[in-house]
């Protein structure tokens, strides 16, 4: 009756929210997996949270996600304890889903129900099983702005140390906080700023040169600027005042190395012909067959495509209205939108868009 329930509902908020194509929850899904690939999930403890249960996720240090199981924790007439579940919910980062609203084009309750039911699926299951509670289930989903909250267990405050050692500790390691700042903060808001910068300096004494071997040299070609696509000659490898890797006195992250054999606009068109043809943007667009780089021009950092179509009687007349498709649509709104997330060199998108049998409909 449960799984029942929850189909109508879903159903129902994807009558209501969405306009797109059947494959629109698919293509979110997918994003969504791509998100939590790297993260690190810490399991609280039950007796520190009135024996209910909670999963922080956490990614490069900080929190993006936390889902609760809440339980009656009372005593029946009896005497003896009750332990039954009553409600469970997932709290997704703010950024992540304003990210899936602005590239997919949907409503944020449509969001946060894909995500509820995603997350039931293939996380709070497994998580039942593991702590004997198969019962548990997410019903809802909330967006949150975590604020570059520090995900647990990254930073421990000693247990004796008192607020005005927390401030002081703060003021001489950050001038990020003001006295306006500490005289509204409130206990926990202190604890939370201590371990901001707690974390920032730990990162600090734990340098890049520590955890990476870099296979280069001087004299060796890297790719620096902006966007990383012009070629630097390395001259100098040293370190800065943090520790950190640098390349011509400049941070590492700066610049991208070269793998053997690799030409930078090779790169740029292998990239961009793996974004074009990827699930994600045949899932809103089903009609397209193939997308091809005609051509890549590095000076005005522009690109060209031949989009090669399904519809064998596709005409530029019909290709609105019959087949919902807008080339416009998909270079100026989605294929530039994921350019950007993978920050790759390119300001505009041209196309040429053929049928399946080769015949032109339209350029641009």
């Amino acid at each position: 009756m449960k799984d029942i329930i929850r189909k109508v509902l879903r159903e129902e908020i994807q009558k209501k929210y969405v306009r797109s194509n059947a494959n629109m929850e698919k293509v979110i899904i997918s994003y969504l997996n791509k998100q939590m690939v790297g993260t690190k999930r810490i399991v609280g403890d039950p007796e520190k949270f009135y024996g209910n249960l909670d999963e922080h996720w956490c990614k490069n240090g900080v929190v993006i996600a936390r889902s609760v199981y809440y339980f009656n924790n009372d005593e029946d007439d009896d005497g003896p304890e009750l332990h039954n579940f009553n409600e469970g919910h997932i709290v997704f980062s703010k950024q992540i889903v304003d990210d899936i609203k602005r590239l997919f084009s949907v409503r944020e309750n449509y969001v946060l129900n894909v995500i509820a039911e995603w997350y039931d699926d293939n996380y709070t299951t497994k998580f039942g099983e593991e702590t004997g509670h198969p019962e548990i289930e997410v019903s809802y989903c909330e967006s949150y702005d975590f604020k570059g909250e520090i995900c647990p267990g990254e930073v421990e405050i000693p247990e004796k140390m008192t607020k005005d050692e927390k401030i002081k500790f703060i003021k001489d390691n950050s001038n990020e906080y003001g006295e306006y700042w500490f005289d509204q903060a409130w206990s926990n808001d202190i604890d939370d700023a201590y371990k901001k910068v707690a974390y920032k300096l730990k990162k600090q004494n734990n340098p890049l040169s520590e955890m990476i071997k870099l296979d280069i040299n001087v004299g060796d070609t890297v790719m620096g600027g902006k966007f990383k696509n012009k070629k630097v000659i390395v001259k100098t490898i040293g370190k800065n005042e943090k520790g950190d890797i640098t390349i011509n006195g400049k941070p590492l992250l700066r610049f991208r190395i070269l793998k053997e054999g690799e030409e930078p606009n090779d790169r740029i068109i292998n990239e961009l012909t793996k974004i074009f043809n990827s699930k994600l943007i045949k899932g809103i667009y089903p009609i397209i067959d193939r997308i091809d780089i005609l051509r890549y021009d590095k000076r005005i950092m522009d690109v060209d495509i031949i989009i090669k179509s399904d519809g064998s009687d596709m005409t530029e007349s019909n290709m609105y209205n019959e087949y919902y498709f807008d080339p416009h649509w998909l270079c100026d709104h989605h294929l530039t939108k994921f350019i950007k997330m993978f920050g790759l060199p390119i300001n505009k998108v041209g196309f040429r868009v053929f049928s399946h049998e080769g015949k032109f409909i339209t350029a641009y």
